[in-house]
């Protein structure tokens, strides 16, 4: 079983209503399992709410999840190209698979948007973990819908 939450989110600047989106956000009943994961990577820019939003908007909440585009895998929807491109602790992985382990995976993705958070701030941190593009100059809509689902999430979740 899982909670729906609908909602509308408008863009104001100046008073003047930019846009108006509507989201159907489906929220997982928590996982102890998963909980204690988040809780473990949690960090001082990533709280594990935070970290379950974002597991919830890229994969469901799915360990398993995989989108051949990028590639990236798992839980937090960890880009994979097999070089080192994240001066991360534990990156690269041994291989692909190794990424639907929800405890690698939220490891690699708690550090990689604590990063970005304290690189480019929370607005764009959370926007460039989904698209690399919006660190710089103008930021792209499709940005804003990921910046907006993940914080409609994380407050359903209770924020913190």
């Amino acid at each position: 079983m899982k909670t729906v939450s609908k909602i509308i989110v408008g863009l104001s600047i100046g008073g003047l209503l930019i846009s108006l989106k509507y989201f159907d956000i489906d929220i997982p009943l928590a996982d102890s399992g998963l909980m204690d994961i988040y809780s473990k990577y949690s960090n001082s820019f990533a709280s594990g709410n935070l970290l379950r939003a974002v597991a919830i908007v890229e994969s469901g909440e799915k360990a398993d999840a995989y989108n051949p585009n990028d590639p990236s895998y798992g839980l937090m929807q960890i880009l994979y190209t097999g070089s080192n491109k994240f001066y991360i602790d534990g990156w690269p992985p041994d291989s692909s698979d190794q990424l639907f382990n929800p405890d690698y995976n939220v490891k690699l993705g708690a550090q990689i948007l604590g990063w970005n958070i304290n690189t480019y701030g929370f607005m764009r941190g959370i926007m460039c973990y989904n698209n690399w593009s919006a660190r710089e100059g103008h930021i792209p809509g499709v940005s804003w819908d990921y910046f907006f689902k993940v914080v409609v999430t994380y407050y359903r979740l209770g924020g913190s």
